[in-house]
């Protein structure tokens, strides 16, 4: 049982930590990971213990439920109450520690994510679907409650205005709008040079697209930090540590990048003008 449950999560983990993830899909991937927790702990618990039982014997393991070693229990008078718990049988006591264990996975991602949830519920008006079968009176609700949380990133009113009018273009701009996502919906304002005429959309679509899912990113960055400032490095100064954080960190594109121009580049912006 362990081996499918840490399976489904990491296949899970490793997604979440992929750097071009959004909250949307972050939030389908841990709707999907509940739901196969919720699959495993419905399923026939006689076909999983077999399955466990067949590992065992080609692991040359001894398979099956044996009883604990017994203690001496005091013999109890006719009035006292007797523990329902030591007339069960040890499959049956397995059988509800899985159910504990699914039960408690579940409960926590509820509650590890519903913030999570909470976001992707508040930024939902701007997919394409909901840009199309909403009333524009929803929207401007859904908007003002935007503004709000990011008050000093939006303008209630412009808010407002831009996507009552917006609802309207999108669906001309757009060819599958009920399909849209936020990213497709951003790509046709750059596409179509609609930036500067719904300024807010573009900026509540950027902070939806840019909010962090995890902080596997950050840990990896002082990662980082730990290998370029050693003890050898102990009085580097803070701007040349960012800078040289940053060629560590985004390696990939550093590598591109011809050094000759940057050398020359530095050289004319440093050369002192000679007089004749």
């Amino acid at each position: 049982m362990w081996n499918k449950i840490l399976q489904c999560i990491d296949r899970t983990n490793k997604a979440l930590q992929r750097k071009d993830i959004s909250i949307d899909h972050a939030a389908k991937l841990i709707d999907a990971l509940r739901c196969t927790l919720q699959g495993l702990r419905e399923a026939d618990f006689e076909q999983n213990s077999q399955e466990a039982k067949n590992l065992a014997e080609t692991m040359n393991l001894q398979a099956g439920f044996h009883d604990k070693c017994k203690k001496k229990v005091k013999k109890m008078t006719n009035y006292e109450a007797t523990d329902e718990g030591s007339n069960m049988t040890p499959e049956h006591l397995f059988k509800m520690q899985i159910y504990k264990i699914f039960d408690t996975l579940l409960s926590q991602l509820d509650w590890r994510y519903e913030q999570l949830r909470t976001i992707c519920n508040d930024f939902s008006f701007l997919y394409g679907m909901s840009l199309e079968s909403t009333s524009v009176l929803d929207l401007k609700k859904s908007a003002a409650d935007l503004a709000i949380k990011y008050s000093k990133d939006l303008n209630m009113y412009q808010f407002t205005c831009e996507i009552q009018s917006f609802k309207f273009e999108a669906s001309t701009i757009i060819p599958n709008i009920k399909t849209a996502t936020p990213i497709d919906i951003l790509q046709a304002l750059h596409d179509f040079g609609l930036i500067e005429s719904y300024p807010n959309i573009n900026i509540a679509i950027r902070i939806f697209l840019t909010l962090p899912v995890t902080t596997a990113s950050c840990e990896r960055s002082f990662s980082k930090l730990k290998l370029i400032k050693n003890y050898l490095r102990s009085t580097i100064g803070q701007e040349r540590l960012s800078n040289l954080s940053i060629i560590s960190i985004e390696y990939n594109i550093v590598k591109d990048i011809n050094y000759d121009d940057v050398i020359n580049e530095f050289a004319q912006m440093k050369a002192k003008k000679v007089q004749f």
